[in-house]
């Protein structure tokens, strides 16, 4: 049994650097090949395949999503991520990677966008625990790439998409990743928010992961949530949001979600 992670990327096309895309990816994949147990099996689903050298090929592997790029609206920009809908291209290579992943043992699903990361221990702890439903990270680190500099969060999940686990037994049959299968997935139609909810209302209640396993990487240029920052008031008030509450990362840190040099100096391959 093992941790099933899905990792939908966006395209050449649409990111505003590959460059970044494909370094943040990289250092996603550093989070996975840190985990202490290595009982998980990652798929990035993408319509272009970062140039990564290899390694770990039997627990990483890349898929083209079968779909083209959503189309621009009149007179837009893939630049801008409100000029298509880039949600429905990420339902569909979220849909896409999970019926990659049915063919194998999972017992727990998890969707990870490509520029977080996640704690060293959290597939061992998540495996050992056994909750029958699931798991919600709350706790964990907004971490600005500028200026080098983590926020700790106790409620990750209000905004970061990252922060929910599924067990195998509250996910779907799907044959065909279509309009109507999507409908089926939970990352498909309901917001990370609304995620803890909806499952203690079934009955199902997703357990809290007791310690902060989740770093959701911000300032990088390339977070679709820029566009809700690009006046200087914003900017403003986020930096100063990054003084007040945010910190210099400790050596602790930086190896728990593989931030140091020698992990750094590694390549992963897909």
């Amino acid at each position: 049994m093992s941790l099933g992670i899905i990792i939908p990327l966006k395209a050449k096309k649409v990111s505003r650097s590959w460059e970044i895309t494909s370094n943040l990816l990289h250092n996603t994949l550093l989070s996975l090949q840190n985990q202490s147990s290595q009982n998980y099996h990652a798929v990035v689903v993408g319509h272009d395949r970062p140039h990564l050298s290899a390694l770990r090929h039997d627990l990483i592997n890349f898929i083209h999503t079968e779909f083209e790029i959503p189309p621009l609206k009149k007179g837009g920009s893939y630049s801008k991520y409100s000029d298509f809908d880039r949600i429905i291209d990420k339902y569909r290579k979220i849909a896409e990677g999970y019926c990659f992943l049915e063919s194998k043992n999972i017992q727990y699903f998890m969707v990870l966008d490509a520029d977080d990361l996640i704690h060293k221990d959290l597939s061992k702890y998540i495996l050992a625990d056994c909750n029958p439903h699931g798991y919600i990270l709350k706790a964990g680190y907004e971490y600005f790439s500028k200026a080098k500099r983590v926020i700790p969060r106790k409620k990750l999940d209000k905004i970061c998409g990252s922060t929910t686990i599924i067990h195998a037994n509250h996910m779907p049959k799907i044959d065909t990743v279509n309009d109507e299968s999507l409908k089926l997935i939970p990352w498909c139609f309901l917001s990370h928010s609304q995620m803890e909810e909806y499952f203690f209302k079934k009955k199902s209640p997703l357990k809290t992961v007791p310690f902060k396993s989740l770093m959701y990487v911000l300032q990088h240029d390339d977070n679709s949530s820029d566009e809700f920052r690009s006046t200087l008031k914003a900017k403003f008030r986020e930096q100063l949001k990054i003084f007040i509450l945010g910190h210099h990362i400790s050596d602790q840190v930086k190896l728990d979600f593989a931030l140091d040099s020698t992990y750094n100096d590694k390549k992963i391959g897909i």
